[in-house]
């Protein structure tokens, strides 16, 4: 075998020394290349988010300082506007004001609320008119109270006349605005507190001090009868019973008259006129107007008592069954967001009344600030007389902190949202109450039920049973 000259070692070596570093190159040095672009590119992305980041952090400072000053201007117009009115609210304010300023109000009238556009919202419009009488300076003065009155008070226009006593006597036009349509918690102008001493369980039963006075009355017509008596056996009758001079009148039921050894009949008049007595005779014949016949001169009557009322039934609660949810033909599930939440409504042989109760079962796919399922009456429940509660029975299969709430219109169509539960958090069936506003106005019209999620809740499944729902009066 041939020995390699050293021209032919140096050439191969060099051969090795390529293609090792050719190897070095391609399977090192590349990909390392390649990973560092990789992460210079990755790295470009990272500083491009943190600047957006950054951006979106002044962006929220600054939408942030926005939502303060509305919010601060929002509570400005709370403060200045009324949140809701009611016509006994009005009446007291303008008699206070005017009672205030020395004008002499002789009555307040109203016109039908109504809707109002402005600034694209939907004001609810109160008008009164106050009749007045007083002289110019407390005019003056009442304008200038509704004025500078903490809520904002518009005066339309003022009729002005002159009275014969130098006094004006006019009419005062007003207008005030409501944000009870734009704004979801209102406040009352004024608060209603009711004495609970002011009401009674049953209405017909007697004061305590009417039965002490029945009984004075008793043991009176009792020394009346016995001195009656006495009058009779020595030949005089009494016809009636006097009172005295400024005696109070105490009212009670006619005397009962007894029966067995009774002679003759009981008149029901009082007079003593009539073939009572003779002077100096006797009662052994003849009949007495409003008195008693005896015979011989002698009466046997025994005291009578006055007849005590039998206590009045118990008044029956006025009711009206509105929906048995025993027919899932007669509802319609619809989500909101509208392709983002999921429900469906069958029957279920778990009910409170009735064959059956409406099952209502819902997911709301995904947690956001607020979901709803809504479950609409597919034709709207219409009642016509005025009732002041409304009543459902509610069963959760699966427990949740979801509101339940229900939607009704009356006849102006004006609609009312009823908030029936805050949650769905308890076992078995439980009846579920609440009043209907009492602003509206009969008949009105059951539209929805829907339940709804809030705040990014965890909670998405739902299944609760429906039964009974019904109006209270």
């Amino acid at each position: 075998m041939r020995k390699l000259t050293k021209r032919e070692k140096i050439s191969l070596g060099l051969l090795l020394i390529l293609g090792f570093s050719y190897l070095y190159i391609q399977f090192l040095v590349v990909p390392q290349h390649r990973k560092m672009a990789e992460v210079r590119a990755e790295l470009d992305t990272i500083e491009s988010e943190a600047k957006k980041v950054e951006n979106y952090g002044s962006r929220i400072k600054s939408v942030e300082k926005e939502l303060e000053k509305e919010s601060e201007r929002l509570d400005d117009a709370l403060k200045r506007n009324f949140t809701k009115l009611e016509q006994e609210d009005i009446i007291m304010l303008v008699d206070n004001l005017a009672e205030e300023s020395g004008l002499v109000s002789e009555g307040v009238t109203f016109d039908r609320p109504t809707e109002e556009d402005i600034a694209e919202e939907k004001l609810e419009l109160s008008t009164a008119e106050l009749s007045f009488k007083g002289g110019y300076q407390t005019l003056n003065d009442f304008l200038d109270k509704l004025s500078s009155y903490r809520k904002r008070i518009l005066v339309d226009r003022i009729a002005v006349d002159n009275d014969s006593d130098d006094l004006l006597t006019g009419t005062v036009y007003m207008r005030m605005y409501s944000l009870e349509n734009v704004v979801e918690e209102t406040e009352s102008l004024f608060s209603w507190k009711k004495d609970s001493n002011y009401f009674a369980s049953n209405p017909f039963s007697p004061f305590s001090s009417y039965i002490e006075a029945m009984r004075r009355q008793e043991a009176e017509d009792s020394a009346n009868d016995s001195s009656s008596s006495d009058s009779n056996s020595s030949g005089t009758v009494s016809g009636a019973t006097s009172v005295s001079p400024g005696a109070s009148y105490i009212p009670y039921y006619p005397s009962v008259p007894s029966t067995g050894t009774t002679t003759g009949s009981t008149g029901g008049s009082s007079s003593s006129s009539g073939s009572s007595s003779s002077s100096g005779g006797s009662s052994s014949s003849g009949s007495v107007s409003g008195g008693t016949s005896g015979s011989s001169g002698s009466n046997n009557t025994s005291p009578s008592k006055p007849v005590t009322p039998s206590k009045p039934a118990e008044p029956q609660i006025k009711k009206i069954a509105v929906e048995n949810f025993e027919n899932a033909a007669d509802f319609f599930t619809v989500g909101s967001p509208r392709e983002d939440v999921l429900g469906s409504a069958g029957i279920s042989s778990d009910k409170r009344e009735g064959s059956g109760s409406l099952n209502l079962k819902y997911n709301f796919l995904k947690e956001r600030r607020y979901s709803s399922i809504n479950l609409g009456f597919v034709k709207e429940i219409y009642v016509n007389d005025r009732y002041s509660k409304i009543n459902m029975d509610i069963k959760p299969i699966m427990k949740a902190p979801h509101g339940l709430r229900l939607v009704i219109k009356d006849s102006r169509g004006k609609y009312y949202d009823l908030g029936l539960s805050q949650d769905l958090n308890w076992s078995g069936w439980k009846t579920l109450s609440i009043a209907v506003p009492s602003d509206a106005e009969f008949p009105i019209a059951f539209q929805r039920l829907y339940i709804e999620s809030k705040d990014y809740d965890k909670i998405l499944l739902g299944d609760v049973l429906l039964d009974n729902l019904q109006m209270i009066e």
